[in-house]
């Protein structure tokens, strides 16, 4: 799944508050559909992997995922901006305050999560975010469920 909350941006995603959204809410109506959709297709085994720009995504899942469900946790987590994202709204300076190898990390944690997301069986995103459309298009290209 990927929840974009936009993590206080400013700019682009102030301006559109038609996605701002209530977490909770997206979060407990996501892994709703998700019991749906493993419960209709006979899931034996789910594994759920989360990309978000927001620190509070994966641990709520991991709360609350049903007993016998997998979250995929990553090896390290980086930290998320105070606000905004690392890279984002052209013309953002939010990055500016890392290092080289920071931004590198924060690149390839990024891109990993876009090749992550294109490797699941159902996609669970918003219709608001451009991070998921690599993702789509992977997923889509395997005949599974977006």
């Amino acid at each position: 799944t990927h929840i974009r909350q936009g993590n206080n941006e400013t700019g682009d995603w102030e301006r559109k508050k038609w996605r701002h959204i209530d977490f909770g809410t997206v979060a407990n109506a996501t892994l709703a559909a998700m019991r749906r959709h493993a419960e209709a297709s006979g899931a034996t085994k789910v594994t759920v992997f989360v990309a978000s720009d927001s620190d509070s995504a994966r641990p709520w899942f991991e709360a609350h995922v049903p007993e016998g469900w997998e979250l995929v946790r990553p090896g390290r987590v980086l930290p998320k901006p105070e606000s905004g994202v690392w890279f984002g709204e052209s013309g953002s300076t939010t990055s500016a305050v890392l290092s080289q190898k920071e931004r590198d990390d924060a690149m390839a944690e990024a891109v990993a999560d876009v090749f992550a997301l294109g490797e699941c069986d159902a996609l669970y995103v918003p219709n608001y975010s451009s991070f998921s459309q690599v993702g789509i298009m992977l997923t889509r290209g395997e005949g599974n469920r977006v």
